[in-house]
Parts: structure tokens; sequence; C-alpha cells
């Protein structure tokens, strides 16, 4: 990917830092996904479902609808956008904790079901909100796009707005 997108002019020795870079990110996220599974051990099978869904499958559902109504956007916008989801619903979890809701909320404290629900609301509210912003005003300032990305953008939609014909497959 390096080599053929980012920089094809890239010397060995600058693929080989950029090799060593990313093995050092790519083991620091295993590590700290494998830190995270062992807490999410202690929850409760349902609870698991919700974190499961607001940080890997909202994310990535969100821009496959928004492309049906949003179409000038660019190529990039899809996967940045659930970058972004997943980036925002991660940061949810270790940002909005129920002390930090208990210092801010000045009423009565929260019982734990009330606390769940919340979580769970604010979570799933603001993983929509952000992936479908980023995803809506990529529109704006995703710079213009080349004339084989516009025919490969018009020639899905054509595809898609024609009629399924069953005759050829019976």
């Amino acid at each position: 990917f390096y080599l053929a997108v980012i920089r094809p002019t890239a010397t060995e020795l600058q693929e080989v830092r950029v090799g060593r870079w990313a093995t050092v990110v790519f083991g620091a996220v295993i590590i700290g996904l494998a830190e995270a599974l062992i807490q999410a051990r202690s929850l409760p099978l349902f609870e698991l479902g919700i974190l499961f869904s607001t940080c890997f499958a909202l994310p990535i559902a969100i821009p496959l609808i928004l492309v049906f109504f949003f179409r000038r956007t660019p190529a990039w916008a899809s996967w940045s956008s659930a970058v972004v989801g997943f980036l925002f619903s991660v940061s949810m979890k270790v940002f909005f904790t129920r002390s930090w809701v208990d210092s801010v909320w000045h009423g009565t404290p929260l019982n734990p079901r009330e606390w769940e629900d919340l979580y769970i609301v604010v979570q799933t509210a603001g993983t929509i909100a952000m992936t479908s912003g980023w995803f809506i005003l990529s529109r704006w300032w995703g710079g213009r796009e080349s004339t084989e990305q516009r025919a490969g953008r018009e020639e899905f939609y054509e595809r898609l707005a024609r009629p399924i014909d069953t005759a050829p497959e019976v």
C-alpha cells in the first residue's frame, strides 16, 4: 500500500522504516485490543453485544446506507467515516465514565440501570452523529475526483438503478 499508493518512488530504506513503524503500531493496537478483551470478560453478553455494535457494526453500516443518498462524496469518505465512528465510539468508552457524568450531572446520582441506558443512548447517538457528519461533510473538503473515479461512481449508480432481470438466470 505504501509503495503503490502513498509513495511510489520510495527507496528500500524508506520501505523498511515504514514497515518497522507499521509493525510497532499494529503491535500496540493488538496489545490494546487484548487488554480490552480481558476487561470485557466481566461484561454480560448483552453489554458485550452493544459494545461490539456501537464500536464496529454501526460505524461500518452508516456509510453503507448514506452512500445511497449522498452521491457526490469522495472515494475515501466511506472508510474514513467508519474510522471516525470507531475512534469516537472507543473514546466514549474511555472518557464518558460514570464518575465524569456524576461530576457534570448535579442532580440525583444515577442508579446502575439508568447509567447503562444513558451510556447506550449517548454512545449510539454520538456515533451516528459523528459518522454521518463526517461522511456528509466530506463532500465539501473531498477535493476533485479523477475522470476514472467519476466514471466508476456513475456506473455504480446506473447499475443500481437498473431493474433486476431474472430471465437469464432461469
